[in-house]
């Protein structure tokens, strides 16, 4: 019964793998997201005894190739929320924030919840193609707001918009500010 927390950052992860009462199988060690340095890693992890399970943060799209890699090489990775284990094991005085401490952290997570980690399952190409075609319409959505509010800003004063609507303010001299309906 090996668990394995890999805590997972933008270029590289820290890796340590734990059993029961705390007996170190690996201590942390820093792997690259490169092709070469997974498989390694993935090779690594099937050559240990017994059953082992791969415990990760979801970390926006970071954990994804290495999740991806693990679970085509045959292991059994859980990919779990990082506000359940973000208060897992707080017991200490003193809060110690590193990459290592955090791997432990995630390895221990998945020992004390073995028979309930979630498995990892691939999303599909058209799911992931559809979230990033919605994140470039949110970013779209987001620079033509910011660019429809300079110019009413230069133009007419103050300025408000909103996805549907645009609203802007001209305060006549001294009169009350008067807010218009642009175009919905």
């Amino acid at each position: 019964m090996n668990s394995v927390g890999i805590d997972i950052s933008k270029g590289r992860s820290m890796v340590a793998a734990m059993r029961p009462f705390g007996e170190v199988v690996i201590s942390s060690f820093e792997v690259h997201h490169t092709d070469s340095e997974l498989s390694e890693l993935a090779k690594l992890l099937k050559s240990l005894d017994g059953e082992t399970r791969v415990v990760m943060e979801a970390t926006g799209n970071y954990h994804a190739p290495v999740a991806q890699l693990l679970h085509d090489a045959g292991l059994y990775v859980s990919v779990v929320n990082a506000k359940l284990v973000h208060s897992y094991g707080n017991n200490d005085l003193r809060r110690v924030k590193t990459d290592r401490k955090d791997a432990v952290k995630l390895a221990n997570y998945g020992l004390d919840r073995w028979l309930t980690l979630p498995r990892y399952i691939p999303e599909e190409n058209t799911r992931l193609l559809l979230k990033n075609c919605y994140r470039q319409y949110r970013q779209y959505s987001k620079v033509q707001t910011g660019a429809v509010d300079k110019v009413c800003f230069q133009k007419y004063g103050l300025a408000k918009s909103s996805s549907n609507s645009i609203y802007f303010t001209v305060n006549n001299n001294k009169q009350a500010r008067k807010t218009y309906l642009l175009f919905r």
